[in-house]
């Protein structure tokens, strides 16, 4: 597989990994979008990610759009490799229509948790 795909390596599956973020984790918050995140439990250097769009947010085309959005952010970022587990999750009053504020915020957000894992 090439470099910038998106296995399931970086997907939080379980809900037992949910589970286990809820725990002692750390928060980074936008207007429309926080992420909870703490160190991987399978000690790996990769990051792992999943999601969360509430039906509240709007239509199925358009929550599918936000999850594509971030997928595409996070696959083509260069912080695959922090061994952190992030849970994305978008907020209920998330009614954007400049996509590319959204994606500032996915980035943003990128950075902070990489910053916070470097102290």
């Amino acid at each position: 597989m090439s470099c910038n795909s998106f296995s399931k390596d970086f997907r939080l599956l379980k809900p037992s990994d949910f589970e286990n973020l809820k725990i002692e984790r750390l928060v980074v918050r936008r207007k429309f979008l926080s992420a909870y995140y703490k160190k991987s439990k399978i000690d790996s250097k990769l990051t792992r990610i999943g999601i969360s769009v509430s039906k509240k947010v709007g239509k199925a085309n358009f929550r599918n759009l936000l999850k594509r959005l971030i997928r595409e952010n996070f696959r083509t970022s260069v912080f695959k490799n922090l061994g952190r587990d992030i849970s994305f999750v978008v907020s209920t009053r998330c009614k954007i229509d400049d996509l590319e504020l959204f994606k500032k915020m996915i980035s943003e957000i990128l950075l902070d948790i990489s910053k916070n894992g470097r102290k």
